[in-house]
This record gives C-alpha cells, structure tokens and sequence, in this order.
C-alpha cells in the first residue's frame, strides 16, 4: 500500500503523469499529506515572449482561443495542417512549502505530443521545435529548488534531413537546442546521439533538461531495449493467434496491442551550489530577469502602436 500508484486528470484527452505519493513525498522532503499535485494545460500569458514567439503561435492554435472555448471538432488532432499536434501540458508537484523558503523543493513537467503530419511531412512541427522556448521554465530557472523537464513524443527523427541522424546529432537539432537556451540557458537533450525509442527503429521522443540537473554522468534512457523486446515465435505465443489473424506482421501487432513507444527515463538530482557560486547564480539571473522584462516592455510598446494604428483605421472606416 505504501507504493500504490496514482495518477492525475487527463489533460487536453492526451497526457497524464503517475506517481507513487510516498516515494515523491521523500524525495521532495515532506510528509505525504503535505506532498501537492497539479496538472493543466501549458498556458502562455504571463510568459515573457512576443506573441509569436510562442508555441502555440507556431502551431496556430491561437485561432481557435482558449482550449477551454474551443467548439471545433477534435481540435486536438487535426488544425491548419498541425496533424496529430495535442496542446502541451504542465505537472508540478511541491512540498507545500511557499516557494521563497529555502527548503521548498518541485518537480515541474511539461508534456508535449508534436506534430506529425502527411506521410512526417510538417512545416508545423518544424515551428514548434524552433518556438520549444515558451514552454522552458526561462532565465530564472533555480535548478537548486526545481527539477524541470520538457518530454514526450517530439516526433523529432523526421525532421532531421540525413537518415541515420537524429536530433541530438543533426545541424537542425543544434539551431532548436540553441533557440531552447536562448530562453532557457543550460538545457540538454538527455538522448545519447543514436538512440532510439521506438519499436520500429525510430527516434519519435526527446527528454530535454537542464545540465546541472542531469550532471556529468547521468543520461536519459530507454526501456526495454529493442533487442531485449521478444520476437518471433515468443511474441506469436503473447500475441496470441486472434491477434495475428487481424495483423499479419508482428511488429505491427505489438504496435497495435501495446504501443509502438519504448519508454524513456532519466535520473535527475537538485543542483547544489557553493556559497560563492549561489552569489554568482543570484546575480546573474537577476541580470536576465531584467534583461527578459525590458524585452517584454519593447514587445508590449510595439503592440499598443500596432492597436494605436487599428484603431485609426477603424475610426477613418467609421466614417
């Protein structure tokens, strides 16, 4: 009982995180009772991006307005080309601590499901990698408090040019890492360069975090390995014979009755800092906090003249 499961609401039909309390609870330094678990769609509104800068603007969500007003049909596989896109969501679970206490600890996870397109073909999902950085928790990140993570099925592998290269090896893969950290400094893909995480050979997720967090040793991993995965006549006997008389090719069985996924995980660890180091940390994030609020400030100047001149030509209309 002490290791029972749970899970949270589904968010946007798509994503869901489980956990074991007592195990999160211990690891976030608190009583299970005190251990808080809340999950939502990603929202964009008090981030510090130009509007179309965001992911969502990448995806063109933004004309259907907010998810919970959205009355089109199965908005969340089929928009202006963004096939099989599913709006992001965010997990965060805290000690209950108020964030400024030293001893506040959160595990924060955002979950995204990019698009895919005709036949992996999609100008959309290359905007999305390229606008990852609204969904990166931004310059004052505190590894030290939070460990953050941007996961889930990037179908990435497609939109790397060279077969046989993926998104950690790829000369795109180092544009969409290097616009991540312009938001976002010191994040990572946690993926080796070469792995795969699909049963079919492919590289479909991605794991992106921060290096302090990940550490020197530490790698993201997938689970099982392909090869350990039984085929042949072991995955004939689990399928069973009414399952192969509807699929003829195993692997698309075990596609179709599993999941065509292999997990991928990663150990993480609050960054710990030195004094003289934390001194450093504090003034630098200061700098780019200030540095992120005058770019604000800059953007929303540039809208109110952009509504300033629509006003003018509703009035001169007007008449």
């Amino acid at each position: 009982t002490t290791l029972r499961w749970c899970c949270t609401q589904f968010v946007a039909g798509e994503h869901a995180m489980l956990y074991q309390r007592n195990v999160v609870a211990a690891f976030l330094r608190c009583e299970p009772e005190k251990l808080s678990v809340q999950s939502d769609e990603y929202h964009y509104a008090t981030l510090p991006f130009s509007p179309e800068k965001t992911f969502d603007a990448a995806t063109n969500w933004s004309r259907w307005g907010h998810p919970s007003k959205r009355k089109h049909p199965r908005y969340d596989y089929h928009m202006q080309g963004a096939s099989d896109a599913r709006p992001p969501a965010i997990f965060f679970l805290h000690n209950g601590l108020p964030a400024d206490a030293p001893e506040f600890r959160s595990i924060a996870v955002c979950s995204v499901h990019l698009a895919f397109g005709e036949g992996g073909k999609s100008e959309t999902r290359d905007r999305q990698l390229m606008n990852l950085g609204s969904l990166m928790p931004g310059p004052g990140y505190d590894g030290t408090k939070c460990l953050y993570a941007l996961v889930g099925d990037f179908n990435s592998d497609k939109s790397v040019a060279k077969v046989g290269q993926d998104l950690a090896s790829s000369d795109f893969g180092d544009r969409v890492m290097a616009a991540v950290n312009e938001a976002s400094p010191g994040h990572v893909l946690g993926l080796r360069p070469g792995v795969k995480t699909s049963i079919g050979g492919f590289r479909y997720d991605e794991v992106i975090v921060h290096s302090d967090s990940l550490g020197k040793k530490r790698r993201a991993h997938v689970y099982p390995k392909r090869e350990d995965i039984p085929t042949g006549e072991d995955l004939r006997k689990a399928l069973g014979d009414v399952r192969l008389q509807e699929y003829k090719l195993l692997q698309r069985a075990f596609e179709t009755v599993f999941t065509d996924h292999l997990m991928v995980f990663v150990d993480l660890a609050f960054h710990t800092l030195t004094p003289e180091q934390k001194a450093e940390r504090d003034r630098e994030r200061e700098e780019k906090l200030a540095q992120a609020a005058s770019k604000r400030e800059v953007n929303l100047a540039r809208l109110a003249v952009v509504v300033e001149k629509l006003k003018g030509i509703v009035m001169r209309e007007g008449r």
